[in-house]
């Protein structure tokens, strides 16, 4: 809610090398999706590889999809998985053959404010914007001014600051979807 310079965040759900994809699909599989994942959850993944055996990234996706739902139809008792329900955006990242999965929680990406409807032609992206500010001398109690404002980027974030506004409060993340998230705290494995 109050980050103002990060892209996205992510929960890391599993972490091991794998170099063939039967270890992809067993490190996977041994991920406990059903505490993540709902049954009805319409889930996307995606990932990059980089220096490592495994580097056909649309075969590692069609793997891990298939281990999530083996593993789902396992500990839920479904056979079916409609994707109806909330997105759950599933992320790898391979690098030296260690295999890093995630979940991110936020959706789209946090420069997406939700106070902008219309985007100006050349737009600065608001998170780095914040960042800039952050960087700079720039203090509430002091004038702010921006010759060159465009689209207004550097203004609204400079009031949002100066007025404690969280950057967040005015769009919805991924996460407020998912059923292990409830009133404001996460119930991984209670489901």
């Amino acid at each position: 809610m109050f980050l103002r310079t990060a892209d996205r965040v992510y929960i890391e759900v599993g972490s091991f090398t794998a170099c063939t994809f039967d270890q992809l699909f067993d490190g996977i599989l041994a991920v406990p999706w059903e505490n993540y994942l709902d049954v009805d959850g319409k889930f996307m993944v995606n990932g990059k590889s980089k220096k490592s055996a495994l580097f056909a990234i649309s075969s590692c996706q069609s793997i891990i999809k298939k281990a999530i739902i083996s593993r789902l139809s396992k500990h839920t008792n479904h056979k079916v998985f409609p994707e109806t329900g909330a997105p759950f955006y599933i992320e790898f990242a391979i690098k030296d053959d260690k295999v890093t999965v995630l979940i991110n929680t936020s959706g789209v990406g946090l420069h997406k404010r939700g106070y902008r409807d219309l985007v100006a032609k050349a737009p600065l992206r608001e998170t780095l914007a914040s960042a800039l500010l952050l960087l700079s001398d720039f203090s509430s109690d002091s004038v702010f001014i921006d010759p060159f404002c465009g689209s207004g980027t550097l203004v609204i974030e400079a009031a949002r600051i100066a007025l404690n506004i969280a950057s967040g409060i005015d769009r919805e993340f991924d996460y407020q979807k998912w059923q292990c998230f409830d009133s404001g705290v996460y119930n991984f494995g209670k489901k």
